[in-house]
């Protein structure tokens, strides 16, 4: 078993309820340590774990060599229902919350979870908070921990293969996967090209959590990408995965005049990773299948995570 402290930050959403199952493969659960402003346990593999507020997390004894797991950030959609000012209050609320959680228990390696809605469509960071208001707090953030953590692993997310997504109905490829299991349509929308690239969570945390642990490796930025592809194309590989020619998929025709819609993340430097570190990605048909004839399947879906639900 491994001896670290992993300290969850945000252990609420799908991402981090997918890094404590892959962490209780090797840590033990004395050395996890989660936080939740909304729920006081977890149950996960027969364990029940206690979840901390951020002020009894403050209030611990020094958590020996910790690292920290920064997952916390209030989601785009929330944008529709609070005042701009009040969504910029909230997350910049919690950047003081893990501020001081970090000064407390001396973290010196941090992971961060961004988002690809940091670059404008030219690939430039977003400097605009009104034009763009999730992305830019998320590239802010990933500045403010840079220049403050000795070393900090930033994952800039676009779209992941992952267990137990919410809000599916409106995230394309959970939808075309829940469509297909209920052996229902699957109807794409969108009459132009629609491009997207997916990476296994798995694999994701897989490296980052040996980044952490590496004491060569410096602080980090980089994009999640790597399986590329027209939703079309996509609709038909699950179509196919899923074996039931009885599945139809629905779609108008391609306007020729409008242009594509890209959100895919530079894949150069994350296969980089993968290959320094002898991360054995999942390939895309396997990832997918594997949630499908996973136990509790209706909760187990792929997300298309376009604008940041993290």
């Amino acid at each position: 078993m491994n001896k670290e402290n992993i300290i969850i930050y945000g252990i609420n959403g799908w991402i981090g309820r997918a890094l404590l199952n892959l962490l209780l493969v090797t840590y033990s659960k004395e050395n996890i340590f989660l936080i939740s402003s909304s729920v006081c346990q977890i149950q996960v593999k027969n364990h029940l774990f206690k979840c901390y507020t951020v002020q009894e997390i403050l209030e611990q004894k020094i958590i020996p060599s910790p690292i920290l797991f920064h997952l916390s950030f209030l989601t785009k959609d929330k944008i529709q229902l609070i005042s701009l000012e009040e969504y910029q209050k909230i997350n910049l609320q919690i950047r003081y919350n893990a501020t001081k959680i970090i000064e407390k228990h001396k973290i010196k390696n941090v992971f961060y979870a961004s988002s690809g809605a940091v670059y404008n469509q030219d690939r430039t960071i977003c400097q605009n908070f009104d034009n763009n208001p999730y992305g830019f707090l998320k590239a802010q953030d990933e500045t403010y921990f840079i220049n403050s953590c000795q070393k900090v692993i930033i994952a800039r997310i676009f779209n992941i293969i992952a267990n137990n997504p919410n809000k599916i109905e409106h995230y394309a490829l959970a939808n075309f996967i829940d469509n297909a299991i209920k052996n229902q349509i699957i109807e794409i929308k969108a009459n132009y090209p629609v491009i997207r690239s997916y990476t296994p969570l798995i694999n994701i945390l897989e490296l980052s959590l040996k980044m952490l642990s590496d004491n060569q490796t410096a602080t980090t930025v980089f994009d999640t990408s790597m399986y590329t592809m027209e939703v079309g194309e996509l609709a038909y590989r699950i179509k196919s995965i899923i074996q039931n020619p009885n599945i139809i998929i629905k779609r108008p025709f391609l306007d020729p005049l409008k242009k594509p819609d890209y959100y895919i993340g530079n894949s150069e430097m994350q296969q980089t990773l993968f290959n320094k570190f002898n991360i054995n990605v999942l390939s895309f048909e396997v990832a997918i299948k594997n949630l499908i004839d996973a136990p509790h399947k209706a909760f187990l879906f792929l997300l298309f995570l376009k604008t940041g639900l993290l």
